[in-house]
């Protein structure tokens, strides 16, 4: 039977991931599923490789995908000598693989999550029952999960597509964009997946890049991939709202804050140690009409606020939205400022708190980027 480590350690029978050392153990047994004592049994494992987690922007099958897939991997196996095997292999490829377990051709058992105790060097037959694996043990071939391993600069990539040319043209004050795909030291994307006892290597949305762009006469103009969109779902909303950025608060914004004004609260955030920033304001909609039948004077919008220093802060706590200072949603905390105030409305409305919702641009290894120059 073959066994991998009990939670809360990763089992390396179906899960590891790229790069790192994964094993498992194989513990060998007579006809009557007595453990055997002494070695020599010539075990194979091989790991084929089933699909990869290549992927990237407008990337389809290419040749060298297919010929990942049809590669196989062999797994080292080291005789302890006394009926135990210790089974380690490192795996370049995330994806998935079919882990094929065999002793002189024919397959052995493979216990998988969640197993029971007792581990597998002492289940075996007692001499009053006839020895029955765990109903986790079947004697097949486990799919094993390899997911990315942690960013590597030099295998990272940034790719424009056919429409915006992003990387090698653009137009004096007109938006162009490219997408920076984040990849492992294997080429893998960076998606942000994880296992069932591993977190994984990053979420595939906080891997902070930096663009500088350098022009005539000294010209620069810096972006990044550290982008967040704010966005109002309601077009009737009005109040006030703050954010909170790197264990500080702004001041408290109208929800019909300027891009410019959003941009100063969040530059004055950290008095002299400024946090950059630049923020655009969008609509998202149409401003619809109220029970009135006249239009509303707020429409759908969005704030774009791309993050241009201390990127390595933003990774660990990106912005979050806060609802307006002096507000409370304690039940005890509201009854108490009520009754002292005699006003049952004195706490400022959180319509504009509860409208806004905050979400990072890049999913899934892939950061878009987008700059505008103005000079040629």
């Amino acid at each position: 039977e073959a066994e991998g480590a009990l939670s809360p350690l990763m089992d390396g029978l179906v899960e590891a991931s790229a790069g790192d050392l994964a094993y498992f153990s194989i513990q060998a047994k007579d006809t009557y599923g007595n453990n055997k004592i002494s070695g020599g049994d010539p075990f194979k494992v091989q790991l084929q490789l089933l699909t990869t987690h290549r992927g990237g922007v407008g990337v389809a099958e290419s040749v060298k995908d297919r010929a990942y897939q049809m590669m196989s991997y062999r797994g080292h196996l080291t005789d302890h000598t006394n009926g135990t095997y210790l089974v380690t292999y490192t795996l370049p490829k995330a994806g998935t693989y079919a882990v094929d377990l065999t002793l002189a051709g024919q397959r052995i058992g493979a216990c998988t999550p969640p197993v029971e105790r007792p581990v597998f060097r002492t289940r075996q037959y007692t001499g009053l029952r006839v020895y029955h694996p765990p109903h986790t043990c079947a004697v097949s071939a486990p799919t094993l999960l390899v997911v990315h391993a942690a960013l590597h600069a030099p295998s990272t990539t940034a790719v424009e597509s056919p429409a915006s040319e992003g990387l090698t043209r653009g137009v004096v004050g007109v938006e162009n964009t490219f997408t920076i795909e984040a990849r492992d030291e294997f080429g893998n994307l960076r998606r942000g997946d994880g296992t069932n006892h591993f977190l994984g290597y990053g979420d595939g949305r906080r891997d902070p890049f930096v663009v500088d762009f350098a022009g005539p006469n000294g010209y620069t103009y810096r972006t990044s991939s550290a982008v967040m969109t704010l966005s109002c779902r309601n077009a009737t909303a009005s109040g006030l709202f703050r954010l909170g950025y790197d264990g500080a608060a702004s001041l408290d914004l109208p929800l019909d804050a300027s891009a410019s004004a959003l941009e100063a609260a969040i530059y004055t955030m950290h008095p002299g140690d400024p946090h950059l920033v630049r923020v655009s304001r969008f609509s998202t909609g149409d401003p619809g009409v109220n029970e009135g039948g006249a239009s509303n004077a707020n429409q759908t919008f969005a704030w774009r606020v791309t993050f241009l220093s201390h990127l390595d802060r933003w990774a660990e706590e990106p912005m979050t939205v806060l609802p307006p200072s002096g507000w409370t949603d304690d039940a005890s905390e509201v009854a108490a400022l009520a009754a002292a105030t005699d006003d049952a409305f004195a706490l400022p409305p959180a319509v504009a708190y509860q409208a806004l919702e905050l979400a990072i641009d890049a999913s899934r290894g892939l950061y878009p980027c987008a700059w505008t120059l103005w000079y040629k």
